[in-house]
């Protein structure tokens, strides 16, 4: 899809498509009409329910006892999860090593190729359930809600439409389900000069889609949210170089990179704050004793790069020496060498 057609789209405010050899548009509904498309869902819910309808955990417990899927299915699917997150950040720690990006990038199609197949099969007897039935009703009242003519009119103007059968509104909600802009291609709108033109002006006007915030499309929040996210990249003190940020992967493990570095200097002040009534005598080093598994990765998290080196260091040197002094661990060895040559005369 052409960008300046996904910008003039988007800025638009509306989906145009062909039916039965017409013209027809989905415009986004006003606020009452998308207010009552959530009543619409809730009394979906209800009455799937009293229908006898699944409710997801059943769905699953179905799935589960026909062999359809299984909880080493769920392991495999947070283990691609975490996998992938890693390997984007790989792809940007090895963003000039040519040949080692490309290995990286590899594999990260093939984990990402594999974590899109489990979830399409874990989804794939949603449409049987509830939450699936009322989706669907939603879905159906909002796009017959925002269907207009190619002059503007709007084809059905009572509320129980969505509950009848029509060509028409099947064919208005395939092409809106087919026609949704990826993410790859928002954020490529994003960053194009056609896009930057129009945003870098808004400070010159009252705003960029002529409406308030709670009336934006969900394109248009999407679009805003990646163009937000790349004028503060731009604005960082160290931001990464143009070929990385184009580059969707490499630019998420720059990310990545940067959130959890953020969050470990928010644990690590929290930790220094409630640390600081307790009266420690000086220290290098400050042992906490973890109560439970998410305590022991919150305060492993407070370690930055360099001493989670020198943990790996000390581990490895007790596994091959056994009991070891402090003051024979090989960190401590190179700060009383790098002290003694500074009492040194001469020095």
């Amino acid at each position: 899809m052409e960008l300046e057609l996904v910008i003039a789209r988007v800025v638009a405010g509306c989906f145009r498509f062909r039916a039965d050899d017409k013209r027809m548009l989905v415009r986004q509904p006003d606020r009452l009409r998308r207010y009552k498309a959530q009543q619409v869902f809730h009394e979906a819910t209800i009455d799937g329910l009293e229908e006898g309808l699944l409710s997801d955990s059943e769905i699953c417990d179905m799935m589960r006892s026909h062999g359809l899927w299984s909880d080493g299915d769920d392991k495999t699917v947070k283990t691609l999860q975490k996998d992938i997150e890693e390997l984007k950040i790989g792809l940007f720690k090895s963003f000039f090593k040519s040949r080692e990006r490309e290995a990286t990038r590899t594999a990260l199609n093939i984990a990402r190729t594999e974590l899109n197949r489990l979830l399409i099969l874990k989804n794939s007897y949603a449409h049987m359930g509830v939450l699936g039935y009322a989706q669907v009703a939603r879905t159906r009242y909002l796009v017959g809600s925002g269907l207009l003519d190619d002059k503007g009119r709007r084809i059905w103007k009572n509320d129980d439409f969505y509950q009848e059968e029509s060509s028409l509104l099947d064919a208005a909600v395939q092409a809106y389900s087919e026609a949704q802009i990826s993410d790859a291609i928002m954020r490529s709108a994003a960053r194009s000069e056609a896009w930057r033109m129009i945003w870098n002006a808004r400070s010159a006007c009252s705003d960029v889609f002529g409406c308030s915030a709670a009336d934006l499309t969900e394109e248009q929040r999407h679009l805003v949210s990646w163009s937000q996210l790349y004028e503060s990249v731009n604005e960082h003190t160290s931001p990464p170089g143009d070929e990385i940020i184009r580059d969707d992967d490499a630019f998420d493990g720059w990310m990545t990179l940067q959130r959890r570095e953020n969050e470990r200097r928010r644990r690590e002040s929290t930790a220094e704050s409630a640390l600081s009534g307790m009266n420690l005598p000086d220290s290098g080093d400050i042992f906490l004793v973890a109560e439970t598994e998410e305590d022991f990765k919150n305060i492993e998290s407070l370690n930055g790069p360099q001493a989670q080196a020198i943990k790996k260091e000390r581990l490895a040197h007790i596994a091959k020496k056994g009991e070891v002094e402090e003051q024979n661990m090989p960190d401590s060895r190179r700060e009383i060498v790098m002290m003694a040559n500074r009492a040194a005369p001469g020095k």
